[in-house]
């Protein structure tokens, strides 16, 4: 096996593991996270009241509760995810799409080719 040919079957492999975690996710997400939350926001595990500030550690972020309610009313947290959604579905079918067809017909080496 030629050198070309072992690249390409690498690419499939990665291609093939990627694109079927990814479109397992999109979907799920599409599924499941456009529910929007009801109820009262909370901040580790506490229920938030007008005037509470919440911040989260691993994305420094710091919202108060008119924010996350405005967030809830508007539906921006949908149109995140729809969109996050739908790219992780399309690019893991495209990922699936690509492997197969890379496994399918892999790169000949300049010895097969005559």
């Amino acid at each position: 096996m030629g050198f070309k040919k072992a690249a390409a079957m690498i690419a499939c492999l990665l291609m093939l593991v990627i694109g079927g975690v990814a479109t397992p996710f999109g979907l799920l997400v599409l599924l499941f996270a456009t529910d929007p939350p009801s109820g009262r926001p909370t901040c580790d595990g506490k229920a938030m009241y007008p005037g509470d500030s919440c911040y989260w550690e691993p994305s420094g972020h710091e919202a108060t509760y008119e924010e996350i309610m405005e967030r809830r009313k508007s539906g921006e947290g949908e149109r995140e995810a729809l969109v996050n959604g739908g790219i992780l579905l399309g690019g893991g079918v495209v990922l699936l799409l690509g492997g197969g067809w890379l496994y399918r017909h892999p790169p000949r080496d300049a010895d097969e080719r005559r």
